[in-house]
């Protein structure tokens, strides 16, 4: 006789006057209560904001749309939309400073801040795994308008990531100084000293950067900073590359087994 299957209970239509309900009241905190529209959203601002200089096909006529579909949310939508992380890539944000789209960056920085404590909230939730902020990765790669709109919407300009480098360590790596400008005229530091020992002027008199070493010599002691830089050095000199590992004590081979003696040859 075959064996029967355990009796189930049969399903059930779940109550839609009670998972409406459930849905308004956890609306800002989970996809399905926020709709269609909202998961669209997230779509079209992560191909947006990833859009390269030469990779905007069409971008008004999405830009336009993406402004279409966040006009239909609230702050709240809004806000739970902009803090959504892609794991290993980042917020929208970030994603938008770092390929420098400035629309979607101005797009989500005119987010409504009566309090004065959203847009805060924005630019740190959008630093990355190794500590380096919007204004960061705007310095990095010369991007004068993505670090006009970050410092606009009153990002720190002295913030430092995991190495201790500010945005100013970063822009002195590049020979174009318009963000170096930007920086020094927004009253960014010039004396912040990192991980490695280096200030802006010595990280970039260390790397050969002669236009940002000439502007910012003009702000610092340059006696007192090459000083600092020939300590770094020395000390880079004498830093090992990777931590010396324990030496392992050397097995000794166990000994040979006594080989029997032969016997005489019979005659």
């Amino acid at each position: 006789r075959p064996p029967t299957r355990p009796r189930t209970r049969p399903r059930t239509r779940p109550d839609l006057t009670a998972l409406d309900a459930c849905r308004l009241r956890t609306r800002v905190h989970t996809w399905a209560a926020l709709g269609r529209d909202y998961r669209h959203t997230v779509v079209l601002m992560g191909r947006l904001a990833a859009a390269g200089e030469g990779e905007r096909r069409g971008g008004d006529v999405h830009l336009k749309r993406l402004r279409d579909l966040i006009g239909g949310f609230d702050v709240e939508q809004r806000m739970v939309l902009y803090t959504r992380a892609v794991t290993g890539v980042g917020t929208p944000l970030a994603i938008a400073a770092k390929k420098g789209n400035s629309e979607v960056l101005q797009l989500i920085l005119t987010t409504e801040d009566p309090n004065g404590d959203r847009i805060p909230k924005l630019l740190a939730g959008a630093v990355d795994e190794y500590g380096s902020s919007p204004l960061h990765w705007a310095a990095r790669k010369g991007f004068v308008e993505i670090a006009q709109h970050l410092i606009a919407s009153r990002a720190e300009l002295d913030a430092v990531n995991d190495e201790g480098s500010t945005a100013l360590h970063w822009a002195s790596k590049r020979e174009d100084v318009d963000v170096l400008r930007l920086l020094l005229s927004a009253g960014a530091k010039v004396d912040t000293v990192n991980k490695w020992g280096l200030t802006p002027f010595a990280a970039a008199k260390r790397d050969g950067h002669q236009a940002p070493a000439a502007l910012l010599s003009k702000l610092v002691n340059v006696r007192k900073e090459e000083q600092l830089l020939a300590k770094a050095l020395k000390q880079a000199h004498h830093r090992p590359h990777h931590p010396p590992r324990p030496r392992l004590p050397t097995p000794t081979p166990p000994p040979h087994p006594a080989s029997p003696p032969r016997l005489p040859t019979p005659p």
